[in-house]
């Protein structure tokens, strides 16, 4: 652990601006390159990541991604797919397409169509892996994203589908989600299956 020495100060100034007049003496501490990245990274991710018990954080989607984008311990491919994956696109794209070929409430098959949806946010995602893994998502026509994203609805490992009570049926009909056109439930893989966990325990508006 690094000595710590406190000295007064006429006035607390911002991290990063010691430029300022206001502190009355400088303490220098003796650390090489590699231990002053390491810390700050600690010390980064400490302060930013903490999460709340359900893997969410007080920090948003935007600040994570700054920091991802910022982090040179991360290679810049690595960086870039994980970037691109908040936005359904890229590598985690393709690893998801290999896995679901169509929207499991439509059944609607067309690339062009479909979203791509983590099943445990991209905010949640306890490492880059999760963030990528192709089981980690869902490929969902608009409507049954935005109700799957906001967890009004979500599913069980048998491939059916559950509905918030504050959605009402006749929203859904007119949405075209009648029970009649709702796809035939497919089970899901056993490498989803913990990802609809999460889902059902901390998304799902029941």
């Amino acid at each position: 652990m690094l000595p710590v020495e406190w000295v007064e100060a006429e006035q607390i100034i911002p991290a990063g601006d010691l430029t300022k007049q206001g502190t009355t003496s400088a303490v220098p501490v003796r650390i090489d390159d590699g231990e002053a990245e390491s810390l700050l990274r600690r010390l980064t991710l400490t302060r930013g990541l903490a999460d709340k018990g359900d893997g969410l954080t007080d920090i948003t989607e935007d600040e994570l991604e700054h920091m991802i984008s910022a982090d040179i311990q991360i290679d810049h491919t690595e960086r870039e797919a994980v970037i691109k994956a908040r936005r359904g696109q890229g590598v985690y794209r393709m690893n998801l397409e290999m896995i679901e070929k169509r929207c499991r409430v439509t059944g609607v098959s067309d690339p062009r169509l479909l979203r791509a949806n983590h099943i445990k946010p991209w905010r949640a995602c306890k490492t880059n892996e999760e963030r990528l893994d192709g089981y980690n998502g869902l490929l969902l026509t608009p409507n049954v994203d935005h109700l799957f994203d906001q967890g009004y609805i979500t599913f069980d490992d048998d491939g059916g589908m559950r509905v918030s009570s504050l959605i009402q049926q006749k929203q859904l009909r007119k949405l075209g989600l009648v029970r009649e056109l709702i796809n035939r439930p497919r089970p899901f893989r056993p490498e989803q299956i913990r990802y609809l966990e999460y889902h059902r325990e901390y998304i799902f508006k029941g």
